[in-house]
């Protein structure tokens, strides 16, 4: 059967996706598109990243990371982020325009930046 909504389709082009979750949560998946990251078990890290003594992401390869003293990220690949006294984020520095976070009852409303308006 090819074709319409309920199509059923063999061979190589089919996706074969099998996920598995190990004992800390982390999920793996195996088939075609093969996805098998390996952790330390004994501080549930992904290997060839890099932490601080907080356990906190530093660099995955790609990206480098800061945190203040609260444990807040700070900076991720380039953008800059700025938190309220409630640990809330509020602003994101990065790219063309900044990007400012709008909060009602504590929760995201809005993200406001010169494009949004």
């Amino acid at each position: 059967m090819t074709g319409g909504v309920n199509a059923v389709y063999s061979g190589a082009d089919v996706v074969n996706e099998t996920y598995t979750v190990d004992p800390w949560g982390n999920q793996q998946e195996s088939g075609n598109f093969n996805f098998q990251q390996s952790y330390n078990a004994a501080t549930n890290q992904i290997n060839g990243y890099s932490y601080d003594a907080a356990g906190d992401l530093l660099g995955d390869g790609m990206n480098t990371y800061a945190y203040d003293s609260e444990g807040m990220l700070t900076s991720a690949g380039g953008a800059q982020y700025t938190y309220d006294a409630l640990q809330q984020r509020v602003e994101k520095l990065g790219g063309s325009y900044p990007t400012e976070v709008v909060y009602f009852n504590g929760h995201p409303m809005a993200l406001l930046n010169a494009t949004s308006t």
